[in-house]
């Protein structure tokens, strides 16, 4: 209930200063309580899991390219 009531003060905030607000959901639940907190874009799982492995596979290919030198 804590978390709610300052999720749901952190997406005021945000809103009232001209921004969106968005949020990471790792589950179906969670997702829920985001949009009922007025979260407008919402990160889930899986979009999440591919935007780690493009990060590390462009990470190896910069390692890759500093050894290479």
């Amino acid at each position: 209930p804590d978390v709610v009531s300052c999720i749901k003060d952190s997406v005021k905030t945000i809103k009232n200063n001209g921004k969106s607000c968005g949020s990471f959901a790792r589950d179906k639940k969670y997702l829920e309580i985001l949009v009922d907190c007025g979260v407008q874009y919402v990160t889930y799982m899986v979009d999440s899991a591919m935007i780690i492995q493009s990060y590390k596979n462009l990470k190896e290919y910069f390692e890759r390219l500093s050894i290479n030198k």
